[in-house]
């Protein structure tokens, strides 16, 4: 038995369909990753427009008249949190995959950081304001800061300015302007 060396043939690249079809797939994943990131944005702006046109109603259940204002405020923490975790995956996703551009995965990551700096802000200025107040949930979306206080009555104007110089030294800079203030009885 006698063994012939085959010349090589050149292997082709693929092309047509099947090329295709590969950058397809590459295209479908960002957007549904993209797609996905909308969503939440849909999400955390529909929950800062609920915290900034009303307040929850207070009462139902037999806990008493602070018992649904309590649920709320734990409720709008639970969905702060779903939101933000989602995000933060999607993130880290676009952050480390490779099927992204380097400027997306650097605007990911820019991201990121400023998702982590919202959230630091957000936990000083809670554990600073709940000295003053029964419970306070704040959130930060770029510029824009909500507080939402719950107060059996309507907070004074020498309290909104206490919230405000609060928020302002925790911020470390003006920002009057981006805080809105409700009151949750």
């Amino acid at each position: 038995m006698e063994i012939v060396a085959q010349p090589q043939t050149e292997v082709k690249q693929r092309s047509g369909p099947m090329r295709r079809v590969g950058g397809f797939m590459r295209r479908r994943k960002k957007m549904i990753i993209l797609s996905g990131m909308f969503v939440l944005l849909i999400v955390t702006g529909y929950l800062n427009w609920a915290l900034n046109s009303s307040t929850p109603e207070v009462g139902g259940g037999g806990g008493g008249a602070g018992a649904g204002t309590q649920h709320s405020m734990v409720t709008y923490r639970q969905v702060r949190e779903s939101n933000r975790t989602a995000l933060m995956a999607s993130l880290e996703f676009m952050a480390t995959s490779e099927s992204f551009t380097a400027e997306h995965r650097a605007q990911a990551q820019a991201q990121k950081l400023e998702l982590n700096q919202a959230i630091l802000f957000e936990i000083a200025a809670e554990g600073q304001l709940s000295v003053m107040f029964q419970d306070v949930v704040v959130t930060k979306n770029g510029e824009n800061i909500n507080v939402l206080v719950r107060n059996p009555e309507n907070i004074t104007q020498e309290q909104a300015t206490q919230i405000k110089t609060a928020l302002e030294h925790i911020a470390g800079r003006d920002i009057l302007d981006n805080i809105h203030i409700q009151v949750v009885a």
